[in-house]
């Protein structure tokens, strides 16, 4: 940690980082430059002597190995966040180890547990209605191509935790220290507008919501207590969600855009959404207007999927035969 003498060790701790131990925040010292040996004093003399370097108490030491969160003061010394934040620092941990199963358990659930609605009670508005959400899913994908293709990301998941090597601040992430989530809000969005059931919308922008929230507080907690004061002039100067726009094409004019990371990053998530769009227009036609009247609605549906279908084949042999950048055994 800048500017103390050791980090707390962060074993099983919420993070960017691998590595680190369940160690104490303590130090050695000795007096060198009297080049005196300092043997250990008496045992009754030891008892009298202050602690000057305690170690942390029994719940300090649980939450540093647990995950649990946890902030420092300016001398190093551990203190548990309280309150509201708290909770939610904890539940952000948990929906970062089961996003990438639970996300879209709760999406499919909501998707086929509610009837979709048509817009109006009218086709041909619904159909308007479903444009806007595929223009809005688009924006998000927009905004998930810049940040992948452009910004190279020093941050993720590692066993289920948390993980950063370094503190990023080049690129999209100089303009917004979220912008991935942003994106992810915005397909979810889409998608919910082609569905356009009042029941998606009540239970689906709730949850993703907080799912999102907690999951920044949690990454927020640790990047804290990892690079200290390095992020805080970082969060002060860059919004959390909010994009600045102002100077973002002069930044990205200045990098590399890299669309190999990119298809070996993003086929797998973009192909899953644009056939999520798909089969939620294909349910909602026939959900409101039975296979008779829908047949052909969803026989085009189907036409317009199978150029996607084969776009995901090639990337995924790209990928798996080593074209993109050599990554062919990455899933």
């Amino acid at each position: 940690m800048l500017g103390r003498s050791r980090p707390i060790g962060t074993a099983g701790a919420v993070g960017w980082v691998a590595g680190g131990g369940p160690g104490y925040p303590f130090e050695i010292s000795c007096d060198v430059a009297a080049g005196a040996t300092q043997w250990p004093a008496p045992a009754r003399a030891r008892r009298r002597q202050p602690h000057h370097h305690p170690r942390p108490d029994p719940e300090s030491r649980h939450r540093q190995a647990s995950g649990l969160p946890m902030t420092q003061h300016v001398n190093g010394s551990p203190s548990p966040t309280s309150g509201l934040t708290a909770g939610l620092v904890r539940l952000g941990h948990f929906f970062f180890k089961v996003r990438d199963g639970l996300f879209p358990a709760v999406f499919l659930v909501l998707a086929f547990g509610f009837q979709p609605r048509l817009a109006g009670g009218d086709a041909a508005l619904d159909r308007l209605v479903d444009v806007l959400g595929l223009a809005i899913a688009l924006a998000g994908e927009s905004l998930r191509v810049i940040v992948l293709g452009f910004t190279p990301i020093g941050r993720g998941g590692r066993n289920r935790r948390i993980h950063a090597d370094v503190l990023m601040q080049d690129g999209i992430f100089a303009h917004c220290r979220n912008a991935l989530y942003d994106s992810n809000m915005l397909v979810l969005l889409g998608l919910m507008v082609i569905h356009n059931s009042p029941w998606f919308y009540a239970i689906g922008l709730p949850f993703y919501l907080i799912a999102y929230l907690s999951i920044t507080l949690a990454e927020e907690d640790y990047l804290r207590s990892r690079f200290g004061t390095p992020y805080d002039d970082y969060c002060a100067r860059v919004p959390r969600y909010w994009i600045r726009w102002g100077g973002l094409s002069s930044t990205l004019a200045g990098m590399r855009f890299d669309w190999k990371k990119l298809v070996r990053k993003e086929y797998g998530s973009s192909f899953g959404w644009i056939t999520a769009a798909f089969i939620l227009m294909a349910w909602q036609a026939i959900a409101n207007l039975g296979w008779e009247a829908s047949r052909s609605e969803a026989m085009t549906l189907l036409v317009f999927w199978l150029p996607v279908l084969a776009l995901y084949i090639v990337a995924r042999l790209l990928k798996k035969s080593g074209r993109l950048d050599g990554k062919g055994q990455e899933d």
